[in-house]
């Protein structure tokens, strides 16, 4: 089969890096996928390459900073010109922006394609825009954004999600539920190895320069200002009612040097390699999941939890997605009760406090990942999904 995956991010993001995964996993299964992204850079030309059997492109843009991540409609139609030669069976798209939608629409109903259109992340109407946009861009382009997430969802073929919100959402527009597929981002297990303890986590801690003995716990990738503000307060009263654990924060964040050091939280800053990130991780007794209970973080499935499962560390979390139901059924960290800080602070504390039982918890997060989320089931999945789609819309 050969599959077109469209998306809007530039290549340098988890969501890219977790797309480019799935996109490998499909074409480890012996079919050809060409992944489209955008350049981070590049203003004219297109750049290429080849990786584990999959072909990337890397579409130019006229934008930059936030807007450099789909809205300019000329990278979609350079995408149009760029693809309008290749015979594909089926196009994939992912999320609804111009830089994608109009090569998906392109391919719908001037090849005649199928085509697959999902959901990874509530953006608009009170989504992922408040945390990361303006006042007066929600109330202008804001609007914009709203109509473009649902306005052409009805043009795919079937569709997939990543949690039970967005399929709630997607359904209550009127598109047929039994057209889309609950599939969540998953890992590649086979390459990672579970991280030990004692002597093995000690020599990890050594190496990274952080105290080999102490509790620590981390949490992976960007954090809005309000899952930030949840977060400190947490740790906050904590310390007033234990000593408190090393808190390491991988990338950058916008802590103050006072609660830097009041907190115990330490910044890496941006890492030079994935490896770098898994190795604080498997460092961590914990990882952690701050997220307030927002209408983007209950429609969202963080990427960075594959990671943390299949490092064989437990998370402490809000009740946020659809981790109440994971949780029950599979035991794999402590859930707090709400998103409040107390409540956050109490799920860390009774973590922290019975150290044992959080390393079985990460043993069972180690075997919910290769149960559920290992990309080579996924991309089964997916590939069934997409013969059901192809086959549905080729015999009409």
């Amino acid at each position: 089969m050969r599959v077109a995956m469209l998306i809007h991010n530039v290549c340098n993001g988890s969501a890219y890096v977790k797309v480019a995964e799935m996109a490998e996993a499909v074409a480890a299964r012996g079919h050809r996928v060409t992944l489209v992204s955008t350049s981070p850079t590049r203003l004219l030309r297109f750049q290429r390459r080849v990786q584990a059997n999959v072909e990337y492109l890397e579409a130019p843009d006229l934008l930059w900073g936030p807007l450099r991540q789909g809205a300019d409609p000329i990278n979609g139609i350079r995408r149009i010109l760029r693809l309008r030669a290749e015979a594909f069976d089926i196009v994939h798209a992912i999320d609804c922006r111009p830089a994608v939608l109009l090569p998906a629409l392109y391919f719908r109903h001037v090849q005649q394609r199928p085509l697959v259109l999902s959901w990874w992340d509530w953006f608009g109407k009170g989504g992922t825009m408040v945390g990361r946009s303006s006042r007066l861009y929600q109330d202008t382009f804001g609007h914009l954004e709203t109509w473009f997430e649902e306005a052409f969802r009805h043009h795919a073929h079937s569709a997939t999600v990543v949690s039970q919100a967005l399929f709630r959402r997607l359904s209550s527009m009127g598109y047929d539920p039994t057209r889309i597929l609950i599939q969540r981002p998953g890992c590649f297990v086979s390459r990672y190895v579970p991280f030990g303890w004692g002597n093995p986590q000690r020599e990890l801690r050594r190496g990274l320069g952080l105290p080999e003995d102490d509790p620590i716990q981390v949490y992976v990738g960007a954090l809005n200002r309000f899952d930030l503000k949840l977060l400190l307060d947490s740790l906050e009263l904590l310390r007033q009612r234990r000593a408190l654990p090393l808190t390491v924060l991988v990338g950058e964040h916008d802590v103050s040097p006072l609660d830097a050091k009041r907190l115990r939280v330490r910044t890496t800053g941006r890492l030079e390699s994935f490896s770098d990130m898994l190795r604080h991780v498997g460092a961590a007794d914990q990882a952690l999941l701050p997220l307030q209970l927002t209408t983007a973080n209950m429609a969202r499935w963080p990427s960075k939890m594959g990671d943390y499962f299949c490092c064989g560390r437990a998370i402490v979390a809000t009740p946020a997605t659809d981790l109440p139901d994971v949780f029950a059924e599979h035991d794999i960290g402590v859930l707090a009760h709400d998103d409040s800080p107390a409540a956050f602070a109490d799920a860390m504390e009774s973590a922290l406090s019975d150290i044992c039982a959080t390393r079985a918890r990460g043993d069972n997060a180690r075997r919910f990942a290769e149960a559920v989320l290992d990309w080579d089931s996924i991309a089964g999945q997916l590939i069934e999904w997409y013969d059901t789609t192809a086959s549905a819309f080729y015999s009409r």
